[in-house]
């Protein structure tokens, strides 16, 4: 069971916000085009199921709505589980929320710290962490990361 189980969205919603890159290395981070929210997980499957049931509530889809499009998002990230975070599968989750949220990114935190895609460059740049490789870059990414979900 995952820690945010079994709770209302209000009460959690937070939670996956603040945790610890270096002990939930698993981050997605989603928008509505004015905001971007960050957040960690323990593994894939855990993100998958936080994206299926939680994340959707965060952007307004909630009751019959929300169950209505429960198996569209269970089909679009079934390949999650054997693919990993490819392209593909975020851009068919992407097509059942569309109109909500876009899910922008997904990796480890290692793939963030490869800065190898447009998201991860731009936010090591904000980071100030794009210049240093190694330890450096990555505490800190991680003090910036830390301090951006205290802010929320």
């Amino acid at each position: 069971m995952h820690g945010w189980e079994g709770k209302a969205f209000e009460d959690i919603e937070k939670l996956t916000r603040r945790r610890d890159p270096r002990r939930y290395p698993v981050g997605a981070v989603t928008s509505d085009g004015t905001r971007e929210v960050v957040q960690w997980f323990r593994n894939y499957p855990e993100l998958q199921q936080y994206l299926v049931r939680m994340e959707p509530q965060r952007w307004g889809l909630a009751g019959a709505d929300l169950l209505a499009l429960k198996p569209e998002l269970e089909r679009a990230l079934t390949p999650l589980a054997v693919a990993g975070p490819v392209p593909a599968v975020r851009a068919t989750y992407n097509e059942a929320v569309a109109g909500y949220f876009t899910l922008l990114w997904w990796g480890t935190l290692d793939d963030l710290l490869a800065g190898d895609d447009d998201w991860s460059a731009r936010t090591l740049a904000a980071a100030r962490a794009a210049a240093f490789t190694g330890e450096p870059r990555r505490e800190r990414l991680l003090e910036w990361l830390k301090a951006q979900a205290a802010s929320d």
